[in-house]
């Protein structure tokens, strides 16, 4: 983008204060704000702080390990209604899965996909995490 090699569009903005054409970031429609936590792209800051939390977990000997983006095919008498992607889920050193969904806000989709999820699978230990409102 620019000629000198390192400066972004944003720091150049920073020192002229004058808006850089075409530079202008997506929004994402529920206001996240994408982050990278140990080379990873997270939906959220809330989702990137609470994989570190995780890591700090299983540093510190309180959980076995975890995984990200857990899929779930949800069907109804066999037939497959859709799929439902789970943020995170905790091995414990017992062997027993926790699943944990991080939540800013619930949309319909999720509420439907919530019901189906408990409904299908409900041997299953699951937690929604929400984030606090400012």
């Amino acid at each position: 983008m620019s000629r000198f090699k390192g400066w972004t569009a944003e720091s150049v903005e920073k020192l002229t204060g004058k808006k850089i054409k075409g530079t202008k970031k997506k929004e994402n429609k529920y206001r996240n704000i994408k982050t990278i936590y140990n080379g990873v792209t997270y939906d959220s800051k809330f989702e990137a702080e609470f994989a570190q939390k995780l890591d700090l977990w299983k540093r510190f000997g309180q959980i076995k390990d975890w995984k990200r983006q857990v899929p779930f095919e949800l069907k109804v008498e066999g037939e497959k209604i859709c799929k439902y992607v789970i943020d995170f889920c905790i091995i414990h050193f017992n062997g027993k899965e926790e699943y944990i969904e991080i939540k800013g806000k619930e949309t319909a989709a999720f509420r439907l996909k919530k019901k189906l999820f408990l409904q299908t699978h409900k041997d299953i230990r699951y937690r929604i995490i929400k984030r606090e409102e400012k």
